[in-house]
């Protein structure tokens, strides 16, 4: 199955999930703080002593750690997927995508084709599952 929502295993708190994206991201604390442009100090305090990131740092860890604020923040979409009508023809279009002879109109996609399209449906689903869980189109909305 084909889930549109990335959710960060880890603990409750903010730090918690801020130590397992970067975890999972592959970098350490001091490499993470480098590459945030802050004081090794000023990151470590949101691991480890409860600090929390002003809204504009956030943003940039999130999108470091490609990831959205959400996740980092620990706001839960409702327990469902995209709607149904959108979920199967991406899951669809991804399997398609990941065959050799993939192809538009007779032009055969080449691997760089490839990576580029999936990324691009990954994006698309991101972004889509965003907008599921605000609500904007549920069926009793006035």
């Amino acid at each position: 199955m084909f889930f549109f929502f990335f959710g960060i295993e880890g603990g409750t708190t903010f730090a918690d999930r801020l130590r397992a994206a970067r975890d999972k991201a592959g970098y350490t604390g001091k490499e993470f703080a480098s590459l945030l442009n802050i004081k090794y100090e000023t990151y470590i305090g949101y691991e480890n002593k409860g600090r929390e990131p002003k809204y504009d740092t956030l943003i940039k860890i999130a999108d470091k750690l490609n990831i959205t604020t959400d996740e980092l923040l620990g706001v839960r979409p409702p327990d469902k997927t995209i709607n149904g009508d959108i979920e199967k023809p991406l899951t669809d279009m991804l399997g398609i995508l990941q065959k050799d002879t993939a192809n538009y109109r007779g032009n055969t996609f080449d691997e760089r084709d490839r990576e580029e399209l999936t990324s691009r449906v990954h994006d698309f689903a991101k972004r889509a599952e965003t907008l599921a869980s605000l609500h904007l189109f549920d069926d009793n909305t006035p």
